[in-house]
């Protein structure tokens, strides 16, 4: 970010889902400071309904952040599942970011060809979701 550009608070509705505690909270400090509705999930099924509930809102979601590695249903798993959503039209199109601890061009690769907006690598910085942000402002 240049300096002294200002950062206004992301619009769109976002959901970020982690399984792991510690990187639920680190990833709600910073996305929470940026967004002006932001919730966050230990699951993606909790997400997933949460996701249906908005479904028709005035601001319904726009973005989701999910962690690739999560037990029970993993974050291609959710995409495929949110894809298929919003093909019936059962929620309004949104852009999935998938996120991973493994920081390689290959898991990036994995999330685009899955159908994923995009990847962001763990652990998320202040500086990352920032640049993120500001392209998608752009």
């Amino acid at each position: 970010m240049k300096p002294g550009i200002t950062l206004d608070l992301f619009k769109p509705p976002i959901i970020y889902v982690d399984d792991n505690p510690f990187n639920l909270m680190v990833t709600k400090d910073i996305v929470e400071k940026h967004c002006r509705d932001a919730e966050g999930f230990s699951s993606p099924f909790e997400a997933l309904e949460r996701i249906l509930e908005r479904h028709g809102d005035k601001e319904p979601v726009k973005y989701v952040l999910t962690d690739i590695e999560m037990p029970g249903m993993d974050g291609y798993e959710f995409a495929w599942k949110l894809m298929k959503l919003m093909e019936e039209k059962k929620i309004e199109k949104l852009k999935i970011i998938g996120f991973s601890a493994h920081e390689s061009k290959c898991e990036k690769q994995k999330c685009l060809k899955s159908g994923m907006y995009d990847y962001l690598s763990k652990p998320l910085s202040n500086e990352k979701f920032k640049e993120f942000i500001l392209n998608e402002n752009d």
